[in-house]
């Protein structure tokens, strides 16, 4: 197998996730409604894989919190960039 690293943003190596992001990619590519989830250990790269997968699209990233439902959907909603 070769190790082919992808370079993010923070110049980090993204490594053998073209599998994954094929497969995200064609789902963002396709006409009919699709619903991703991607599942994982923590610290396994979910939100880079995803960051990754969108970043020539038109899309909508959100993470789930353990906040309470009223404040994730004043986040959801807030007009602020959140970090």
């Amino acid at each position: 197998m070769v190790h082919v690293p992808i370079v993010n943003e923070k110049n980090m190596a993204f490594f053998n996730r073209a599998l994954e992001l094929n497969t995200i990619k064609s789902s963002l590519a396709s006409t009919q409604a699709e619903l991703v989830i991607v599942y994982g250990r923590r610290g396994s790269g979910k939100s880079e894989l995803l960051i990754q997968a969108i970043m020539d699209h038109r899309a909508l990233y959100y993470q789930a919190t353990t906040e309470l439902l009223p404040q994730q959907l004043a986040d959801l909603t807030s007009q602020e960039p959140h970090a």
